[in-house]
């Protein structure tokens, strides 16, 4: 299963991505590197750099997420 996770290279993305790599699911890692850090990634998920909140200019007021199986 291929799951998305934003926020990837910040503390709570990173350790998400470790735990979804390490029960086998493929991992594509979501970060703009603002606040996060790349090195903090899982080697074997796929990162690719967004460049949303730079589009944004500003940081959300809020932050939804939902996991479902």
């Amino acid at each position: 299963m291929n799951i998305l996770v934003t926020g990837a290279a910040g503390y709570i993305g990173s350790v998400c991505s470790e735990v979804l790599v390490s029960r086998g699911m493929s991992v594509i890692a979501l970060d703009s590197l603002i606040e996060g850090h790349r090195p903090a990634v899982p080697p074997s998920a796929v990162f690719a750099r967004s460049i949303l909140p730079i589009a944004l200019r500003s940081k959300p007021s809020s932050i939804s997420t939902r996991l479902t199986r």
